[in-house]
């Protein structure tokens, strides 16, 4: 049956190979295909028998080019026969290599297995006399502990009956001292029936004092009640008296601030009074000053020609001497 697969599908040949659809697009020659479905496929060096879809053989490249133009594709293509025994040949020795590698992990694991059960035999060995040292041990272990128990249960037995005459001792102990408490009780009760009996005796004097405090304390109430009106009428007596003190000291201080006016106004006249007095004394100073300025630069100017002719005196007594020295 031919089948015609339009160009625009995919590029190239289309072979159906090993249940595959390869496509070829260098279908010159049938070398070109071969290389083509190696390369593909990845199966190097393996040559295929190619035929078209009709079932024909094709041998030469024109066979080829004849059954490409005359679409009888997909072109089909197996293993040849060459290549078949080649692959069973190296299944073959595959086969046997891997027997080969088997073999040998079998010697290598019979001898790791031989060298093991050595070692096992030496172990259990060790262990079964480990273990015979270890119930000579736990022999020994248990003979110490028996030993041991037995002198502790000795001791703790002397120490039971020690500790039984010892609570025996305090439980005597303890009944003397509660018969003490006992008596105790008694008597503090009594004391406190006595002492309750004196607080009743009490309570009911200092009732009776209670109220005679509270009657002196209302006759007190009632002086004071009649002190206080006294003081009122005092504080009213006062008040008028404060009263007339106010009217009083208000007219002796405006009498006062009268006088005070009149003493203040004769003050401020006699200051303006001594102001003018000071005014022309000052005056008659600055004149007197003046003049005695004036005497002093006269008596100064006088000094001052009275030197000049003391000077004139000595230059010519200077003269006169050296006048008799030569």
């Amino acid at each position: 049956m031919m089948l015609r697969v339009p160009s625009s599908a995919k590029s190239g040949v289309p072979i159906s190979v090993c249940g595959r659809l390869c496509y070829v697009s260098n279908s010159s020659s049938l070398a070109n295909v071969q290389s083509e479905l190696q390369a593909c496929l990845g199966m190097h060096e393996q040559e295929f028998d190619l035929s078209d879809s009709a079932g024909k053989r094709l041998v030469t490249d024109q066979e080829l080019q004849a059954a490409v133009q005359g679409s009888l594709v997909p072109l089909q293509a197996g293993l040849s026969d060459a290549s078949v025994h080649l692959i069973e040949n190296r299944r073959e020795e595959l086969a046997q290599m891997q027997w080969k590698v088997l073999r040998d992990k079998l010697q290598g694991c019979n001898s790791d297995v031989l060298a093991l059960s050595t070692q096992v035999s030496e172990l259990q060995q060790r262990i079964q006399l480990e273990a015979k040292e270890r119930e000579k041990v736990v022999e020994a272990l248990r003979a110490d502990i028996g030993n041991q128990l037995n002198q502790d249960r000795a001791a703790v037995e002397a120490n039971m009956h020690q500790l039984s005459e010892q609570i025996h001792s305090f439980s005597s102990l303890v009944n003397a001292e509660q018969n003490k408490r006992e008596y105790a009780h008694k008597v503090f009760d009594n004391q406190v029936q006595d002492l309750r009996n004196a607080l009743d005796a009490d309570r009911a004097e200092r009732r009776q004092e209670s109220d005679k405090h509270l009657a002196m304390l209302r006759e007190g109430t009632v002086g004071l009640d009649a002190q206080r009106h006294a003081l009122e009428s005092v504080e009213q007596r006062h008040m008028l008296d404060l009263q007339n003190l106010r009217s009083e000291l208000a007219q002796a201080s405006r009498k006062i601030t009268a006088f005070a006016d009149e003493q203040l106004e004769l003050l401020r006249l006699s200051n303006e009074e001594l102001a003018r007095k000071l005014k022309s004394l000052e005056g008659d100073t600055y004149r007197k000053l003046a003049e005695v300025q004036a005497g002093n630069e006269q008596a100064m100017k006088s000094l001052s020609a009275a030197e000049a002719h003391s000077h004139e005196i000595d230059a010519r007594l200077s003269q006169e001497r050296g006048s008799l020295f030569c």
